[in-house]
């Protein structure tokens, strides 16, 4: 029964957290992500293919290096029309993003912030906790972690800890994109994780009679 629940609250987590579309100027941007700016008619201020780099900054002459990642593709294109515009009168510029990084790790339970995190490399399992904030009292906490080729791998906290998992030299246990984490606490009836459960079963259902 818990198993079923755990794949259920992975499908889930599909679905809440699926990346948005770049087809509207309201999309933010992300680091890894792909875009691409064209001024009509003026190649030399037109470039194609520009990966967000992991820092968030791109290079554009004019501007230089600029931070872009979380800013719209609306204000993208205001600015690269401030500066075009001083050479060019009233540009026609449009930006696009060709590819969207959305290379995400869901990780759900008893941490103290769900949710879908970005990753740019498989990473080990204590730092994609930290990026959830940790876990809620931690204790001897159960860590399930479905990965995307299917294979599951359950361990604990207190395992983890004892074994090293912290020490750089130690064996470690890896995340990849779009692995899902599952964290439960263990040893006493935790009634705030069954009643995720029950909401998490609720919500998909709804969503399965709707689509179906």
């Amino acid at each position: 029964m818990k198993t079923t629940i755990i794949i259920m609250l992975t499908m889930i987590a599909s679905i809440l957290f699926a990346g948005v579309s770049s087809d509207s100027l309201d999309y933010k941007i992300n680091k890894g992500d792909v875009i691409s700016i064209n001024v009509m008619d003026h190649p030399e201020f037109s470039y194609g293919l520009i990966i967000v780099m992991p820092d968030g900054f791109i290079q554009y002459p004019g501007i230089g290096s600029i931070n872009i990642a979380g800013t719209t593709m609306n204000d993208l294109r205001d600015n690269i029309y401030s500066v075009v515009s001083q050479y060019v009168p009233n540009p026609l510029i449009t930006v696009n993003v060709s590819k969207i990084y959305n290379h995400n790790i869901n990780v759900l339970g008893f941490v103290n912030q769900q949710g879908s995190y970005q990753i740019y490399e498989p990473v080990d399992i204590m730092f994609a906790l930290s990026l959830a904030g940790g876990i809620k009292e931690p204790g001897n906490s159960r860590i399930t972690i479905f990965h995307s080729d299917g294979t599951i791998e359950t361990t604990r906290l207190k395992t983890l800890l004892k074994t090293g998992n912290v020490n750089l030299a130690a064996p470690r246990i890896k995340v990849y994109p779009y692995d899902t984490i599952v964290i439960e606490q263990t040893g006493k009836v935790n009634w705030p994780f069954i009643t995720f459960c029950m909401t998490a079963v609720s919500l998909f259902t709804n969503i399965y009679f709707r689509t179906n």
